[in-house]
């Protein structure tokens, strides 16, 4: 786990600089990275083992690291996951970073305007680098929350072009990506109807 933190900071810190140095869209970036790592996800377990598939992480039950994060809760008689509890936590703490720090303040007046920060004296630079690094965070906390519960991992599972793909399990399309062929019809439409109507009053124009 240690190992995986240290590789999720560090790939954090190189977007970061990364965006910073290039100017490019931070989306592009950070694709960039995950279809590295996500070559590398496949690239080595199949190596190492012929498959894609890693299990066999410590048991949560026996009280290990992994029981912060897999474990259940009691709360009103219901079982709830012990990941609420992470949510609540991480989401305060954001919450009082935010509206309580300087730091907090730096970051909406980046993302108001990186320029008159700059001016002010925000290190704008450094500030979005470290908020790489914190998103990088964010990511492997979900990860580490699922890959504890399920007691096991896919690499191929998560692919990042579902919106081409279907369900491994029974073969359904995915919901969403009904949902976005759906909105892409419809800003088609929408935007034929608007061309449609200007070449109209142009024309009786």
């Amino acid at each position: 786990m240690l190992i995986a933190l240290i590789i999720t900071l560090l790939t954090g810190f190189f977007n970061g600089v990364l965006v910073m140095a290039t100017r490019l869209p931070s989306f592009i970036i950070t694709l960039g990275s995950l279809f590295i790592f996500r070559g590398l996800a496949v690239a080595i377990p199949r190596l190492m083992t012929n498959r894609t598939q890693l299990g066999g992480f410590e048991d949560y039950d026996s009280g290990g690291w992994a029981a912060a994060f897999a474990t259940k809760i009691e709360l009103g008689g219901a079982r709830f996951d012990i990941a609420i509890i992470w949510w609540i936590v991480i989401a305060a703490i954001a919450t009082v970073v935010l509206l309580k720090t300087h730091i907090g303040n730096w970051t909406f007046g980046t993302g108001g305007d990186a320029n008159a920060a700059r001016n002010v004296g925000v290190p704008v630079a450094k500030l979005k680098i470290a908020l790489f690094m914190v998103t990088a965070l964010a990511a492997f906390t979900v990860a580490l929350i699922q890959a504890t519960q399920l007691n096991s991992a896919d690499s191929p599972a998560w692919h990042p072009q579902g919106v081409r793909g279907h369900h491994r399990s029974g073969g359904r399309r995915n919901p969403p990506d009904r949902w976005l062929r759906v909105g892409a019809r419809a800003g088609v439409r929408r935007t034929d109807l608007r061309h449609g109507a200007a070449g109209h009053h142009h024309h009786r124009r």
